[in-house]
């Protein structure tokens, strides 16, 4: 529903900063995760208390109260179908027509305050989506499998001007869409740790290629292109984020990343690649 309605977020004019603080307060790394936990606050103030205390609150936090009763509307319609379709039972719901919402406590609601599963169902959603934060160049870089270097929207929870103190900053991002303005930029954004990566985004998994260690070992080019591109992966054979590398590596025509880019020695203990740029692996044998 809030992919299919407008941001209920509003910026007033010259407080951008101050408008992202707010949207923070509300959720600090899922800028949908900040809509659905306003969306919650609105609507039991809409259930419990009068209108002109759900427009102060809406004033006070710069949210759209319009716009929030349309995301109310087409929630309901989507609920509606759920139940045509015996998704969802009718028990499990309170009220009617447009104002119809699920009930807290409802059998299908159990995971609804899983903030881990809810992300992970976002970037099952959007697996084409995936960007990850480059280690090296200017701060706040972002590559993903078309783009070399992106950034988040300057609206987003996620977006930091400067790197902040005490902080360890998310290294992967899901978006819903990538605009171009003055740059390239990654809208409405949700961070991810690396086992939500592995396990829940992208298109298809396939074998890690493997690397002969005899070839080009008496071959001066390929032996310096070894030494240059060390340490070149993106993930650690752990499946930690190998901040080591400037994850600034070119794709061939068909978007597959040369296996000569990668650090050999750990893309040879590399079990799988996730669409073809993302190298997967486990210390887990039952992984």
């Amino acid at each position: 529903a809030s992919y299919s309605s407008r941001d209920p977020f509003y910026v007033p004019p010259g407080m951008r900063d101050e408008a992202r603080s707010i949207r923070q307060s509300f959720h600090e790394s899922s800028d949908l995760l900040a809509i659905c936990k306003a969306w919650d606050q609105c609507n039991n103030l809409f259930t419990n208390r009068d209108y002109d205390t759900v427009r102060r609150w809406g004033s006070d936090n710069f949210i759209s109260i319009v716009a929030m009763s349309n995301l109310t509307s087409v929630r309901a319609q989507l609920l509606n179908e759920l139940i045509k379709l015996g998704f969802v039972s009718e028990r499990d719901c309170d009220g009617y027509g447009q104002r119809r919402v699920l009930r807290h406590d409802a059998s299908i609601n159990t995971n609804a305050n899983n903030d881990a599963l809810f992300k992970g169902l976002i970037a099952t959603g959007l697996p084409s989506n995936l960007a990850a934060r480059r280690s090296l160049g200017s701060f706040g870089t972002l590559r993903t499998r078309t783009e070399s270097h992106a950034g988040l929207h300057p609206s987003g929870v996620a977006f930091h001007r400067s790197p902040p103190r005490g902080v360890n900053l998310p290294k992967w991002f899901v978006y819903r869409e990538m605009v171009l303005s003055s740059s390239v930029f990654l809208r409405d954004s949700t961070a991810l740790s690396p086992e939500q990566v592995a396990l829940f985004a992208g298109h298809k998994i396939s074998f890690a290629p493997k690397l002969e260690e005899e070839l080009g070992q008496n071959d001066d080019d390929n032996n310096n292109n070894n030494n240059n591109n060390n340490n070149n992966t993106l993930l650690k054979a752990d499946g930690s984020i190998n901040n080591s590398t400037d994850m600034d590596m070119s794709f061939d025509g068909d978007d597959m990343v040369p296996s000569s880019r990668f650090d050999r020695s750990a893309a040879s203990r590399a079990k799988f690649l996730l669409d073809e740029w993302v190298l997967l692996d486990s210390n887990c044998e039952d992984t």
